[in-house]
């Protein structure tokens, strides 16, 4: 009976830090890409649309360099996420008519509302915490 006492609170209080840890990252919420690009240029990171004209389409890229829109087209993103990921995060929206199916292997993600955002994970973590 101790043993079934232990067991369950160790499971208890996994799924609390569990739940904190998804807490923590879930506070961020976007309504659209616009919105997402518009607070994230506040980053201090390079947003980079995925179109000639500046106009975002299906998302944009957070990146450390200046990069063109033809070379954030090139950018592989399914498969395994290799070097050219380093310093580098897709950002895309999520809804019932657009859905992703597959990141590159070993990518960092975040769900931001209506907003999703994959990549390298280091970005990613220091994304979080220059976002309110």
């Amino acid at each position: 009976m101790k043993w079934t006492l232990a067991i369950v609170g160790a499971t208890v209080i996994c799924g609390l830090v569990a739940v904190g840890f998804y807490d923590r990252e879930s506070r961020v919420a976007f309504v659209n890409l616009a919105d997402a690009k518009a607070r994230l240029e506040g980053t201090g990171l390079y947003c980079i649309p995925d179109s000639a004209g500046g106009k975002l389409a299906t998302g944009f890229l957070l990146s450390r360099e200046p990069m063109t829109w033809s070379q954030v087209g090139s950018l592989c993103k399914i498969g395994p996420m290799g070097p050219a990921w380093q310093g580098k995060v897709w950002v895309t929206f999520s809804a019932p008519v657009w859905q992703l199916q597959t990141l590159p292997e070993k990518a960092g993600l975040r769900v931001w509302g209506n907003v999703l955002a994959f990549g390298d994970e280091k970005l990613l973590r220091e994304i979080d915490g220059r976002l309110p």
